[in-house]
């Protein structure tokens, strides 16, 4: 599968108008959770929607703090990350690494949790397209963002799916 995830650092959208995006209560409420099924177990994830009648601009994968000292995907930062993009029309997908949450396994020094993003990636046909339906197109972009240890676990993901 030819991944179309840029190799490169992305920052969130820039827009004028996201600050005040992220004030509709639309775009803050509790994001549902959903258990994918993963290469050792169920992976939790929580998915930012952009607003209801809004075009999906893309996809991207966030990555939290370190599992060992606290990180979640409830992380302020990751959920702002996540709640920026959707505000800005992109599906934000915060995945809890192994061994926090619903996720099953134990930490794995990111090379796990890399390769359960990854797995998301060349899984979403099977798990995201039922809960998203028409609203995914094929060629949907895609990006990869994350905060300490998941900007850590994400730079892994893109140098992997560089070499596809």
């Amino acid at each position: 599968m030819k991944s179309s995830i840029p190799t490169s650092s992305v920052a969130p959208p820039s827009n004028a108008y996201a600050s005040k995006r992220l004030n509709d209560l639309s775009v803050l409420h509790q994001s549902p959770r959903h258990v994918v099924a993963g290469l050792v177990g169920p992976i939790e994830v929580a998915l930012d929607r952009p607003r209801e009648g809004s075009a999906l601009n893309g996809l991207v994968y966030v990555g939290h703090p370190h599992p060992l000292f606290g990180g979640t995907l409830d992380n302020k930062v990751a959920a702002t990350l996540a709640r920026t993009y959707a505000a800005n029309g992109w599906l934000a997908i915060r995945p809890n690494f192994r061994g926090v949450g619903r996720s099953a396994g134990s930490h794995d020094a990111g090379h796990g949790e890399a390769l359960d993003i990854l797995h998301l990636i060349d899984t979403e046909a099977q798990w995201l397209r039922p809960l998203l339906g028409d609203a995914l197109p094929e060629d949907c972009a895609r990006a990869l963002a994350g905060f300490s240890f998941g900007s850590f676990v994400v730079a892994q993901v893109a140098c992997q799916l560089a070499e596809r």
